[in-house]
């Protein structure tokens, strides 16, 4: 597959805009033939007091980074912990866009600044993959692709969440459970995956590639079969479209058999709606 070495990075950060917000941790775990070997992480000093609700959520408060790096240094000393690796994050586009906004500015960029594309990186130009977007891929019908809950799905121990090197080493024992599954999908469900992503920048291609070489390779693989699984999607979440076959009109026998009263008294504005949701309003037109 050609992640024989990867580094699973995480930031902390004062807000969400890369252009005005600052980063205030960087994390990162080294992972090699999918055992973590060694990690990185530095808190940083930032110009101005990190806000409560921050704090509150990472347990980073300003009486920690007072004594801590700029954030220059932090970024040489991490560019050197990554070299030429690739890239694993959790909407890791977040993290990068933090990472090369601060490097472009450190050197005075302005010109990159203002011309600069999402998810493209002059500073940090490696390879990179996206557990958030694998797991939205390969677990269409979960309710939530957050950190938080794909561990949850993949039964990974997730302690001190939001904080940079903990979030990250969880990410990437989320990456190899996403890598396996991807993995038993098959040659023609990752060949179709992959046609789909051929006319985007997305560097999930690459992934898609490494997989298909990784296919052909393989002595013995038996195709599974998924029609059971659409056929769930299809019938409990309606993404795959309207079916071919015409289906019977049944309006009049579902009307007959539909007591006017018993709808109104759902719906009034004394009715079972109205008891069970305080702020319920009646709608006249819902009711005609």
């Amino acid at each position: 597959m050609g992640l024989n070495e990867f580094v699973v990075v995480d930031v902390e950060t004062t807000g969400l805009e890369p252009e005005v917000a600052e980063l205030i941790e960087v994390g990162a775990v080294r992972f090699v033939k999918g055992i973590k070997k060694d990690s990185f992480s530095q808190l940083i000093k930032p110009t101005h007091p990190i806000p409560l609700n921050i704090s509150k959520l990472t347990g980073i408060y300003d009486a920690d980074v007072k004594d801590a790096s700029h954030v220059s240094l932090v970024l040489q000393d991490f560019a050197t912990f990554l070299g030429e690796s690739i890239i694993v994050g959790h909407n890791v586009r977040f993290d990068l866009n933090f990472l090369e906004v601060n490097a472009a500015k450190l050197a005075d960029d302005e010109d990159y600044l203002k011309s600069r594309r999402y998810g493209q990186y002059m500073y940090f130009p490696n390879i990179y993959y996206d557990t958030f977007e694998l797991s939205r891929i390969f677990n269409p019908v979960n309710k939530s692709f957050s950190l938080a809950e794909m561990c949850i799905h993949y039964d990974i121990e997730h302690k001190g969440a939001h904080r940079a090197e903990n979030d990250a080493n969880v990410t990437g024992s989320l990456f190899l459970n996403l890598l396996e599954q991807g993995s038993k999908l098959g040659e023609k469900t990752i060949h179709e995956m992959s046609d789909l992503l051929e006319p985007t920048n997305d560097t999930l291609k690459d992934l898609f590639a490494n997989y298909l070489r990784w296919f052909k390779e393989q002595d013995e693989f038996v195709e599974p079969d998924f029609s059971g699984f659409w056929t769930f999607i299809a019938n409990h979440y309606n993404i795959i479209g309207k079916a071919d076959r015409q289906e019977p009109d049944l309006s009049e026998e579902v009307s007959d058999a539909i007591d006017v009263q018993e709808v109104l008294d759902v719906f009034s504005k004394d009715g079972a709606l109205a008891g069970g949701f305080p702020s319920y309003e009646t709608c006249v037109p819902q009711l005609e």
